[in-house]
């Protein structure tokens, strides 16, 4: 459907740049490559021009997603299905990009994500921080000690 749309246009100003590489010329016809070349021109201009139409688009629908409401609007994304729509927006296999280390002890990761808090937006980097809290047995200044485990569930049969 998409391509019959950009057909529709490419067409008619195949011909009108044919007919004006005629008309400069009257007695030149253009050879084979030219018109290739003018065709694939074309086809380069017709990409950028859906490519800015779907950007538009995404940031009309951004606007109107995150105008009312706090969230998260789009988190780490390093794959890329083979449309645009497989592609994860704010929801991929976990939430927020949250990751784990398994290689790093109590250390878990965050990816990049864009938000809106309170009508604000921000981006973070990727962040890796280790599951610590404040001391509380100790009150010097910046004390921390490890998030204690919780307990094994207990096995049933």
């Amino acid at each position: 459907m998409k391509t019959q749309f950009l057909w529709s246009f490419l067409l008619p100003l195949m011909a009108v740049v044919i007919h004006n590489v005629k008309s400069q010329d009257a007695e030149a016809s253009p050879t084979l490559s030219e018109i290739s070349s003018m065709v694939q021109d074309l086809k380069n201009v017709v990409d950028l021009l859906a490519n800015q139409l779907m950007m538009q688009q995404l940031i009309v629908e951004e606007k109107a997603r995150f105008d009312g409401a706090s969230g998260i609007k789009q988190i780490r994304m390093d794959i890329a299905g083979t449309r645009p729509y497989h592609t994860p927006s704010h929801v991929r296999d976990s939430v927020a990009a949250y990751h784990d280390h398994a290689n790093y002890d109590r250390t878990v990761g965050m990816g990049e994500i864009s938000a809106v808090l309170n009508g604000v937006e921000f981006k973070t980097r990727h962040n890796d921080f280790k599951l610590v809290m404040p001391c509380t047995s100790d009150e010097s200044y910046h004390c921390i000690e490890n998030i204690p485990f919780p307990p094994v569930p207990p096995e049933s049969f």
